[in-house]
């Protein structure tokens, strides 16, 4: 992921040196003329959004209303403390990692992305789901857990020796 400390998805740290931060380009992302912006909804589905390479490559990200955080399965529209009229469904900034950029091979000149997302001030936005599985992972981390997330969504966990001593003894 694309976390001001570096660590991507998996927790590997490759996001940050695969990502924009490092400044690199994927050769992919050179020749797509578009770029799908995916961003996992609450329910485990893609919300995406179709741009143009450059956008997708700008350090200003692209816009994605929150109002996703606020759509049932059937697109039914509930009020969130997240997304409401009452906060005009302010809009979040969508980050590619690019670690996870994919070409699309039925559509031509076309690459899939994962983004991160991150409110107006910067900070990454608390109820996407790539932000609370980075929040897991690190506080898994914390107790002396190694968690590895997986491709579905699922993660395993695996205890150190020294963690194992620790919880032995208690």
């Amino acid at each position: 992921m694309t976390e001001p400390g570096g660590r991507d998805a998996e927790g590997s740290g490759e996001g940050r040196e695969g990502g924009r931060e490092a400044g690199a380009q994927r050769p992919e992302l050179d020749t797509a003329r578009v770029v799908q912006l995916e961003v996992p909804d609450l329910d485990g589905g893609l919300r995406a959004k179709l741009v143009s390479a450059a956008k997708a490559a700008s350090p200003l990200g692209a816009a994605m209303c929150t109002i996703m955080f606020g759509l049932t399965q059937a697109d039914d529209v509930y009020e969130s403390p997240a997304s409401s009229a009452g906060n005009g469904y302010p809009d979040l900034v969508m980050r590619p990692d690019l670690a996870t950029l994919r070409p699309l091979p039925w559509c031509e000149a076309t690459v899939a992305v994962l983004c991160d997302l991150f409110g107006a001030d910067g900070s990454p936005f608390p109820l996407a789901p790539r932000t609370v599985l980075r929040a897991v992972t690190d506080r898994c981390a914390g107790l002396g857990f190694e968690c590895t997330p997986t491709n579905r969504g699922t993660a395993a966990a695996r205890v150190s020796a020294a963690s194992r001593s620790r919880w032995a003894g208690r």
